[in-house]
């Protein structure tokens, strides 16, 4: 059996390092991934009562400004049902400075009211 250098051993070492590194970065992302895909499926799924707007909703939130209200009744909203979750998904394209490349990048976002939540996955 051959004797190893120094410097092999360090090579190898090094190997298994960014090996090992590779791998834990690989289980993380798979695993958010996971959860992140748990959360918002829930969040979608939940199953809370179907309220429907009414003017004594408007009511209730007489505290807004004028100008809201009669947007909210502009827009038909009552009669309608009340929004309690919310899934939005943007394109675009970022860059740290002027003279770097730009970078796509794909944002999920999940809200919702009854579960109060708010879930973000960022794909660059």
């Amino acid at each position: 059996m051959r004797k190893l250098n120094i410097w092999q051993i360090g090579l190898i070492m090094f190997g298994i390092i960014i090996l090992a590194g590779l791998t834990t970065i690989g289980i993380g992302s798979s695993t958010f991934r996971t959860d992140f895909n748990a959360i918002a499926s829930n969040l979608s799924n939940s199953t809370t009562k179907k309220d429907i707007v009414t003017e004594a909703y408007i009511a209730d939130i007489a505290d807004l400004p004028d100008t809201v209200q009669r947007y909210l009744r502009y827009t038909g909203i009552v009669g309608k049902e009340k929004v309690n979750s919310v899934r939005l998904k943007q394109k675009g394209a970022l860059r740290q400075t002027p003279k770097d490349s730009w970078k796509n990048i794909t944002a999920v976002e999940y809200y919702s009211i009854d579960p109060p939540a708010d879930v973000v996955s960022k794909g660059y």
